[in-house]
């Protein structure tokens, strides 16, 4: 954590062979929100052979006290998690069969395949990001800037959906 004006810098999480992401302030600004997942899982949460495998969990931290609060158990990788209210959060599913957007207040999931959901400050509506994958064909050509180099879509990177190879000409 740190003030606007870089003051103040201080750790208010961490654990051991964990990723914590996506933090969120409560709207009083006593607690943030984040994900936990295993340094190991965050592989996993990029490849759609595992997204259903990976568990991740949703957890809060009161700031003044470093008072940890885990709010999800059980399987599922949940990311993007907001306070909605004090008492309630929403968080996004990935992949499974559960995929959709979800709550700790027992609020009914909407299942569908979305992205990055951001919800209004009274968790009333929420904008998200709806991805159609259709993949570019392997090697096609993409627009160069420099005409001495030639750069072509390919999709063989481990962890990557989309990536380019470039050679001089």
């Amino acid at each position: 954590m740190i003030r606007a004006d870089g003051a103040g810098f201080r750790r208010v999480a961490s654990k051991p062979g964990y990723c914590l992401g996506s933090p969120k302030w409560s709207s009083d600004g006593r607690r943030i929100v984040f994900y936990e997942i295993t340094t190991e899982g965050t592989w996993g949460a990029h490849r759609p052979e595992w997204i259903g495998r990976v568990e991740s969990q949703i957890v809060s931290i009161d700031v003044a006290t470093g008072e940890r609060v885990e709010h999800t158990t059980g399987p599922g990788l949940k990311l993007f998690p907001q306070f909605l209210s004090t008492q309630e959060i929403g968080c996004l599913i990935k992949g499974g069969p559960e995929e959709g957007l979800a709550y700790t207040s027992g609020r009914p999931a909407v299942k569908r395949a979305l992205r990055s959901p951001n919800w209004s400050p009274d968790g009333k509506r929420v904008i998200y990001e709806k991805v159609g994958f259709q993949a570019r064909p392997q090697n096609k050509s993409l627009y160069s800037w420099d005409k001495d180099w030639e750069y072509r879509h390919t999709d063989v990177f481990p962890g990557s959906r989309s990536a380019f190879t470039a050679r001089r000409r």
